[in-house]
């Protein structure tokens, strides 16, 4: 399948710059991303729409409000997981991520929502969708493949657990149809719905709030859409409003990132440079510093180039180990290396395992043996 981005160049994401797939693994160099406290603040709604005081609740949870304060906030995935994982316990509800989303307003992630919904057309909305998703991920965790038949929007998030990682796909996915049907996208647009994991034993809201079209154990999770909608005027599109927000979305995103620190900055250089291995000099050029102030301040921060350089690598790696279309050869030159053997030993080395046992492990638990879900589109 030859695969593009949606109409326009910032719509794209290349390879490196995908999203995330499934859990972070024990014994690996890396940390967990960040994920917006917006969704604190929507998570304790949740919990009091479903009957439980919202005193209740952020005791019970010991939810951190301190960290609440500001507009944009960060919070560790793993807190959010924690977090959501007392919820569902207090609720005694299985299904809390459709629920809470079938609860909630549209608008609830604030600025975002209001952007893609407010989006003259479809292929604009999904393009500022990519645009702006680093106003609620730290690290994407939605990409956008168009083809002649259709297009995919995949959305893989990091968790630190099962529950954290089903929730969260619910949540994108259903969040997305109700985005289609509030600009008036009928339901025979949404080709497919298809989810990593297996089916829960609360399926049949799959079937209710999916019309039936959700299927389980599938490749990835994401949804197909019918491309003919994409250029299509929508009806609730406010083309005013659009410009204003999109204005105000650049400069919120401006100042989250020039406030991520100098270890953020340097990932986020590497990633567009990947297969390339720019030197320390070369990064330091790029972020307008000499070598020194960077090494500097990359130590203050706790970290060393090199360092910051390998778990990006690591990150990228087991990214593209998620999937199975990959060879590890072709990994492992993604990530840098000039031979199978280096990225073996490299990979082994941060892991305790080899990039064939992980993939295994990453693949198998969850997929079970895949089948049509989000493969390449039909004909491409």
């Amino acid at each position: 399948m030859h695969e593009r981005p949606i109409g326009r160049p910032h719509l794209g994401a290349d390879r490196s710059d995908g999203p995330e797939h499934s859990r972070s693994r024990a014994g690996s160099p890396t940390e967990l991303p960040r994920v917006s406290t917006i969704f604190v603040r929507a998570l304790i709604e949740a919990v009091e729409t479903a009957g439980i005081p919202a005193d209740e609740f952020v005791r019970a949870a010991d939810v951190p409000m301190d960290r609440l304060s500001e507009s944009y906030g960060w919070m560790d995935v793993a807190e959010l997981d924690r977090l959501t994982q007392r919820a569902v316990e207090l609720t005694g509800d299985n299904a809390f991520g459709l629920h809470w989303v079938e609860r909630s307003p549209l608008m609830k992630f604030e600025l975002l929502a209001m952007i893609t919904a407010s989006a003259p057309t479809l292929r604009e909305a999904l393009a500022c969708l990519l645009r702006f998703q680093s106003l609620v991920y730290e690290r994407p965790e939605l990409e956008i493949v168009e083809s002649e038949s259709c297009v995919q929007l995949r959305v893989c998030p990091v968790a630190s657990t099962e529950l954290g990682l089903r929730v969260r796909t619910e949540m994108a996915v259903l969040a997305f149809v109700r985005l289609m049907r509030y600009v008036g996208a009928p339901n025979e647009a949404v080709l497919r719905i298809a989810f990593l994991h297996r089916a829960p034993d609360y399926a049949q809201e799959y079937v209710r709030l999916f019309d039936g079209r959700a299927s389980f154990g599938q490749i990835r999770s994401g949804i197909e859409i019918d491309p003919s909608w994409l250029d299509r005027r929508l009806h609730h599109a406010n083309v005013e409003l659009f410009r204003l927000l999109i204005v105000q979305g650049e400069r919120v995103l401006a100042n989250i990132q020039s406030t991520a620190g100098y270890a953020g900055q340097v990932r986020a250089y590497l990633r567009r440079l990947f297969p390339r291995l720019p030197q320390m000099p070369e990064a330091a050029r790029a972020l307008a510093l000499s070598e020194r102030s960077l090494r500097r301040r990359l130590s203050e921060e706790g970290w060393s180039y090199s360092a910051i350089l390998q778990e990006s690598q690591l990150r990228l790696a087991q990214q593209l180990l998620g999937d199975p279309t990959l060879s590890i050869q072709q990994i492992g030159h993604d990530v840098g290396f000039t031979s199978t053997t280096a990225f073996h030993r490299a990979f082994k080395r941060w892991t305790g395992e080899s990039p064939a046992a992980f993939r295994s492990t990453k693949l198998s638990p969850q997929v079970g043996a895949p089948q049509a879900g989000l493969e390449p589109c039909p004909n491409d």
